[in-house]
């Protein structure tokens, strides 16, 4: 920076003197930051923001990622207030699937918007910077573009439903102790990767779509998969499980699920084939066969017979119906006819 230029800093723990830096111990968030800036800034505006602030990290990888998008969202609306006409804004963010309803913003508000990872950033980390450029000071920003209740509401109400206990779809989350000191480096690192073997042999595919961040594909992997309708973008979606979305981790589960019923099968077949090699055939002799085809026309014949009796039956019971009609006809003739000579006689009478 120039000798003569205006360098702020801004942080919630006390700050070393810095010869040539304004320093204040604020909360970027408050609106007291903003008019402790301003008043430093006077009439003039930055030329570009920086941001690499960061929550405290416990355990839950999802909270952590979230409340990292939310702080840049504040350091980003921050920015939007003093920042020249084509200034430049760079934030640290973590890749989650927050990452894109940020970017989303930044492009509302920048000319360009990319992200790098440098060389100082670790591996074993997640983060990457957010470098926004050509900032275009609209003359007015709707305050819910840069209101994580609205930007992000979404993900605020997948965190506000409960329990991570009770989330038992593609977003299922572990269920740790939170370390306020941070990761476990040997076992939550920020950035961490398995065979993609691994996961489709797992019991539990939601324990590796969380807590991993990257699929690595392996021959072994390849040949697991070999025959199945593979997605175009496999690779794609390996390479970072973090910004996948439903489809993604649809497609990745139906690998499993085709995978696990392949090999279900296969498992069937052996026990088939060893119960086979178990139970060998053997064959009947001559005897034994002529016994079983007498036992059948036996059985043939005794069914033939019954028929033929119940056949019997309901003859004998359909003449027995008849002559019953027949000397009910009878009768209702003969009182007929003697209720007609009774009618001739009292005439006659």
């Amino acid at each position: 920076m120039p000798i003569a230029s205006i360098k702020i800093g801004v942080d919630l723990d006390p700050i070393p003197a810095v010869k040539g830096c304004v320093t204040f111990q604020c909360d970027i968030t408050t609106q007291r930051c903003l008019a402790l800036i301003r008043k430093e800034l006077k009439h003039f505006k930055a030329d570009i923001v920086l941001n690499d602030g960061a929550p405290n990290v416990g355990a839950n990888w999802s909270v952590d990622a979230y409340n990292q998008i939310e702080l840049s969202l504040h350091a980003m609306k921050l920015a939007t207030e003093t920042l020249r006409r084509g200034g430049t804004f760079i934030t640290k963010v973590f890749r989650s699937k927050d990452y894109n309803a940020l970017m989303y913003v930044a492009n509302q508000l920048f000319s360009k918007v990319e992200s790098n990872k440098p060389q100082s950033s670790r591996n074993t980390s997640a983060e990457i910077f957010m470098v926004c450029q050509g900032f275009k000071a609209p003359d007015y920003i709707d305050p819910k573009l840069l209101d994580p209740k609205f930007a992000l509401e979404e993900v605020e109400e997948e965190m506000n439903t409960g329990s991570t206990d009770k989330i038992t779809s593609l977003k299922k989350l572990l269920s740790t102790k939170v370390n306020r000191s941070g990761y476990d480096e040997a076992n939550q690192q920020l950035w961490a990767e398995c065979d993609l073997l691994e996961f489709i042999k797992s019991a539990d595919p939601h324990e590796y779509l969380s807590g991993f961040n990257k699929f690595t594909i392996s021959e072994e992997a390849k040949e697991a998969i070999k025959g199945q309708k593979v997605p175009g973008d496999l690779d794609s979606i390996c390479s970072d499980l973090k910004v996948c979305g439903r489809r993604e981790f649809s497609e990745l589960l139906k690998l499993r699920l085709k995978y696990v019923h392949n090999i279900e099968k296969a498992n069937k077949e052996e026990k088939e084939k060893n119960w086979q090699a178990n139970h060998p055939v053997v064959e009947k002799t001559q005897e034994q066969l002529e016994a079983e085809v007498d036992k059948e026309l036996e059985d043939t014949i005794a069914r033939v017979e019954r028929t033929k009796k119940r056949e019997a039956k309901k003859e004998r019971e359909r003449e027995q119906k008849q002559d019953m009609r027949k000397k009910m006809s009878v009768i209702a003739a003969t009182s007929i006819n003697n209720d007609e000579d009774l009618q001739l006689d009292r005439k006659t009478w």
